[in-house]
Parts: C-alpha cells; structure tokens; sequence
C-alpha cells in the first residue's frame, strides 16, 4: 500500500536547505550573517530524516531485522544519497583544482587530489591535512553522519516507549553538553578531530526525536485545515533560524534542537496543505537535496571569478545573489539529468539482480522435484 507523502516537510527541507546557502554565502562574500543560526538547518534534516526514515521503514523491518533485510534496507539509503555525494565529490574536486592554482587557496594541488577518493567514500580525510573534514564540499560532514543514523536505525531493536524516553532524555543531555563546550553547535561535526567526534553526539538527538515523533503515532490523527498555518511554521522556522532571542549561543542551540524543532515537526505534520501550495513545496522538495549538496561548489566558484578572473569586481551582495540563482538552475538540471535517472537505473539494477536470484532458485528447485 502507497503511503501518505508529506509534502510540507518536503518543502521545509527547502527552506530549511536555502537558509544554509544564504549563510554560506555571505560567509564566502562577507556578507554580515551575525545573528544566523542557519547552521542549525543540519539539526533540522536531521529531525526530518529521523521521522520520514520511521514513516517508510518501521512496519517493514519490524521488531527484528534479518541480515538480508538490514542489507535492502541499506541499499535502498544509498540509492537515495549516493549519486548526489558522488556528483558533489567532483564538483568539489574540479572547484578547488582551479582554486589551488590561486596561491591564496587554502588546498594545494597534492591535498585535493588525496582528498578525491576519501571523500568519494565519505572518510573525513581532510581533518589530517588540518582542514574540514570534508573540505571538497563541506556540507558532506551532515550526510556522513545521516548515513552513520540510518545504519544504526536499521541495526537497532525497537526499544519500550519508556527505555526510549530515558535514552532521549540522555541524549539532549548529551547534545547540552556538546553545545556548552564547543560554544554552539555551528562547529560541532567537520572542524578538527574533537569536533568531529562530538558531530556523533549532535546527530543522536534529533534523528532519534524524529523517529520518536513518527512512533507517538500523532501523524496518523486529524489535521488542521488553516491555509495559515503553513505560512506560520515556514516563518516559525525562518525566525529559529535567523533571529535567535537568546543571547548565549550554546543555550540558544540547545534549546532550538531539543525543544523547538520537535514542535515544528509535529506542527507540520498537523498542517492540511493548501492544495494551490502544494507544488510548490513538492518542487522546493525534490531540489533541496541536490541544491545543499552543490550550493557550495557553486558559491566558491563564483567567488573565485569574482576575485581572480574578471577585470571588475561585482558588489559582493550581487554575487552572493548569482550564486543561489544558479545554484537553484543547476540543482533542478542536475535532479532531471542526473540524479533521478541514476536513482531509478541502480533501482532497477537491484531488482534485476532479485529477479535473476529468484529465477536460478526457480530452476534448482525444479531440478530438485525431477
């Protein structure tokens, strides 16, 4: 049976996804983004993830999970993330080949070419040359740690509502006291080894909130059908995100990943989408994927021509505007071209190889009765 699709939180995911490159952006064109907590978008995907991975999952692997299972189980979440960590791996590789040609650049020639088949593998090589973990194309470290949830997902038992409380509880504990060290999270998960190791920490609590979220069974009730509501959760989020009201970072963080997007999660799968709206979120959606993995490969290209290679500099706020734009243009060509039509061969390739196991067993089972 086809499963309800949630597609305000599709569209969510493409606020939450154009709120990071607004905030890249004007960190690559010095563009004040002081009171961002954009950063924060990461915590957001990983909520969502937790939830939507439940949503499609949880009745089919049951209390227990078998090998062949887990294996399916895992094929499928690569077919859904790989191709595009493939094409970005490259897109950032072929990026910082021409920025290593710049002797400003922070990797040389040497690194990039080390770090292309680490990174196509998603090993965070670039904390041993001492950059980011992923520095090809940073936003790599939240899909490394997505992968590492949706492994763990797969391999857990289900646990009793009370023995998944306490563990929730543990791990918003755990989340404060990453976010009180390292000053907030916007660091926490590709800065240096310690960081990286804390982004273990950072992902526990949101993707297992989702999970919990979809298990509280609150999906399945009524929903309200006020064409505003959707306006106000999309602008609750912008808010979250952009106006902090606190003044202590860590606090802030916490807060916002522990409590707030929990209730935003749960406010919009309530929300009764206006039918007009509707394409709208599915399209913002589908592009939110592709469009956080290469934004940045996009802005730091862009921000190269600007520096290097034309004669007069654009105002850096236009730029940073460019680079969005073409952004968004490249991510839908790279969907339609690319990463649909790569999705739907590896699909087809599993249940090619399903069909011909069945076949064989088929035919020695037949050999068997004669």
């Amino acid at each position: 049976m086809s499963k309800q699709h949630f597609v305000f939180l599709d569209g969510l995911r493409g606020v939450a996804a154009l709120s990071v490159a607004v905030l890249h952006a004007g960190e690559f064109f010095n563009i004040s983004t002081q009171y961002s907590h954009a950063y924060l978008a990461a915590d957001f995907f990983f909520l969502l993830s937790g939830f939507v991975v439940a949503y499609a999952y949880d009745d089919r692997i049951g209390q227990h999970i078998g090998v062949n299972q887990y294996r399916i189980f895992l094929w499928k979440r690569f077919v859904r993330l790989y191709p595009m960590i493939f094409f970005g791996t490259l897109m950032g590789f072929g990026v910082s080949i021409i920025g290593s040609l710049q002797p400003t650049h922070h990797l040389n020639v040497i690194a990039t070419a080390a770090l292309l088949p680490a990174s196509l593998v998603l090993a965070p090589l670039g904390l041993l040359f001492s950059y980011d973990a992923f520095p090809l194309d940073n936003p790599m470290w939240s899909i490394f740690f997505e992968l590492i949830a949706n492994a763990v997902y797969g391999a857990a038992p289900k646990t009793s509502f009370a023995l998944n409380w306490a563990l929730l509880a543990g791990a918003a504990l755990a989340l404060f006291a990453v976010s009180y060290v390292f000053g907030g999270l916007q660091r926490v998960g590709f800065h240096n080894f310690g960081s990286f190791a804390a982004g273990f920490v950072r992902v526990a609590y949101p993707f297992a909130a989702g999970v919990f979220i979809f298990r509280l069974g609150l999906h399945n009730r009524s929903r309200i059908p006020l064409i505003l509501a959707e306006i106000l959760v999309c602008a609750a989020l912008l808010a979250v995100l952009w106006m902090p009201l606190m003044a202590d970072t860590w606090i802030y963080d916490g807060v916002v990943v522990v409590v707030i997007f929990p209730l935003l999660i749960l406010s919009s799968i309530k929300v009764a989408v206006w039918a007009p709206a509707a394409g709208f979120w599915r399209f913002i959606g589908k592009l939110s994927y592709p469009f956080y993995i290469i934004h940045v490969p996009i802005i730091r290209i862009i921000h190269q021509i600007n520096q290097h290679f034309l004669i007069f500099h654009i105002y850096n706020l236009t730029a940073a505007t460019v680079s969005i734009l073409l952004s968004v243009i490249i991510s839908y060509i790279v969907l339609k071209v690319y990463d649909e039509p790569t999705r739907l061969w590896l699909t087809s390739l599993k249940h090619e190889r399903i069909g011909n196991a069945l076949s064989e067993l088929g035919s020695a089972k037949a050999g068997v009765n004669q």
